[in-house]
């Protein structure tokens, strides 16, 4: 049975697909058969749950082939070979190699006028390989794979207003949003980071971290400068000072006003300043802070992960549908989770369970 939520989010992203030109095209059918195939999803329940865990235990990507896409599956393992949370930063890494592979099998079967990429979160400036690594992981690496193969590359995600517009019909507000992407960023950049383990031992600043987050989610009386203003801003450092500290000074009483109350309601850390000053978090462990944003878990804002996740989820299969009834044979690298709460969909959308040799 289809649950309302998910019937209103997908006619709330039903203009995703766009429509199509062409004398061939049956637009109707289309999307029915996208609309019959995302019926399939459940979400991050316990058939998530179980068949994420049996990915895990593998402790190496899965690559999904299906007749009309290639879909990997990354992961992330410690030293011991053990799944943990969070993407894969480390240029060495066997599953980024393991990677690398998939895509050169998907050149040689795909014909040069089907190919495309669809990659997870924005896009980069793409300077060399490793350093993609180190910045955006797998999704790095993906994109450098498209640039030095002349292969289009698009990102599947939706924008920052469409998840927060979506959020708010759920009833999650501005500030709450943006205190899930908050802590969802500075986990991530800390996994990043190779040298430490602690923000206040690396170069994140976390005032201008939850600056960032407060404007990219338009809370009110926040905003991100444009390229032309940061411009005008960089010919005077006394002006850069002072604006970088203005930006500080905002985002650190509101961390310490709103979101320290509803931080401290569910029982979590929260922010403090340090001895110098300057805004921290009480969390220091990345690993630790992707865990209480996951769509798996049971907290406060494992709910926000959750609703963020599955409209992530409809988005991400809406731009790969969209690509197949172009015409194109996409090669589509994401987080394990993502591909596995979205696998019963592909299953039905491609009519296929997929050849994973």
């Amino acid at each position: 049975m289809v649950s309302a939520q998910s019937e209103a989010m997908s006619q709330d992203l039903r203009g995703i697909m766009g429509t199509h030109s062409g004398e061939q095209r049956d637009v109707g059918t289309e999307q029915r058969r996208i609309d019959a195939a995302w019926r399939e999803y459940s979400g991050y329940d316990d058939r998530y749950k179980q068949a994420n865990a049996e990915r895990g235990q593998a402790g190496k990507i899965q690559v999904l082939h299906y007749p009309e896409a290639t879909i990997v599956a990354s992961i992330h393992v410690d030293d011991a070979g053990r799944a943990v949370s969070g993407h894969e930063h480390d240029p060495d890494a066997q599953s980024l190699r393991d990677q690398e592979q998939a895509y050169r099998d998907y050149l040689k079967s795909t014909p040069p006028d089907q190919r495309l990429v669809i990659h997870e979160g924005s896009k980069i400036e793409i300077a060399d390989r490793d350093s993609a690594i180190r910045k955006r992981a797998d999704a790095g690496l993906t994109m450098y794979l498209a640039q030095v193969t002349n292969v289009e590359a698009v990102s599947g995600e939706p924008t920052d207003e469409e998840v927060a517009d979506y959020l708010e019909i759920q009833g999650v507000e501005r500030d709450q949003t943006a205190l899930f992407t908050t802590l969802r960023a500075l986990g991530s950049t800390l996994l990043s980071d190779e040298t430490a383990e602690d923000a206040s031992q690396t170069g994140i600043d976390v005032a201008q971290l939850v600056h960032f987050q407060l404007a990219r989610n338009h809370v009110e009386g926040f905003r991100n400068y444009t390229d032309d203003e940061k411009q005008e801003i960089s010919k005077d450092p006394a002006r850069v000072q002072q604006v970088l500290a203005e930006m500080s000074a905002q985002a650190t009483t509101y961390a310490l006003e709103r979101f320290n109350p509803i931080l401290a309601a569910h029982g979590m850390p929260q922010f403090f300043l340090d001895e110098t000053g300057h805004l921290q978090y009480a969390e220091h462990n990345g690993v630790n802070l992707v865990n209480m944003v996951a769509p798996s878990g049971d907290g406060y804002l494992n709910r926000i992960g959750k609703l963020t996740s599955e409209f992530r989820d409809k988005t991400i299969f809406s731009r790969l549908a969209h690509a197949v009834e172009s015409g194109k044979k996409p090669f589509m690298v994401y987080g394990g989770s993502h591909v596995v709460a979205l696998k019963p969909v592909f299953d039905a959308y491609f009519m296929a369970q997929p050849n994973t040799a």
